[in-house]
């Protein structure tokens, strides 16, 4: 097995309108997994532009085995909502190796099942920050092959949750 340093950096993208839950992504990640490169999109076209082939990120998006990127996308925001990003990206990516998990409040049913019907990966209801919610995302990490282990019960030095 290569060492850690010999593989691709992993970028994890949050894309979320709210930036107390993007700096609570971070803050997490960079305590949890400090090898994770993370960027901030504030809205679904943000994250678009990010996964473009130009884009930042969008080297890695297309590359063959586990992935090298990866998407937190909440379902609310404003000119590109959650559900909008997943159909353009699937439209635009052409089926790029890229999860995207959807982290968010509305946990309803409906929603739930149209964000899997659009490809999402994973449904994982907020707050991230809280030990069920990490373990999910573990197990997703794990099925994927993507070589982050994260610790449920994690602090972000915060009095929020994400």
């Amino acid at each position: 097995m290569t060492p850690a340093t010999d593989r691709p950096a992993i970028t994890a993208i949050v894309v979320d309108d709210h930036p107390d839950h993007c700096l609570l992504a971070q803050r997490l990640f960079s305590q949890q997994a400090p090898q994770l490169r993370v960027q901030i999109a504030h809205d679904g076209l943000e994250g678009l532009q990010l996964l473009a082939p130009n884009g930042s990120a969008g080297s890695a998006s297309g590359s063959p085995g586990a992935p090298r990127v990866f998407v937190l996308l909440d379902l609310e925001m404003p000119r590109l909502n959650g559900f909008e990003f997943l159909e353009r990206m699937r439209q635009q990516l052409h089926g790029a190796n890229v999860p995207v998990f959807v982290l968010s409040a509305c946990a309803d049913d409906e929603s739930i099942r149209r964000a899997y019907q659009l490809g999402a990966h994973g449904f994982i209801p907020k707050p991230l920050s809280h030990p069920a919610s990490l373990r999910t995302l573990q197990r997703y990490f794990d099925l994927l092959s993507i070589p982050i282990s994260l610790r449920a019960g994690a602090h972000t030095g915060t009095g929020t949750n994400l």
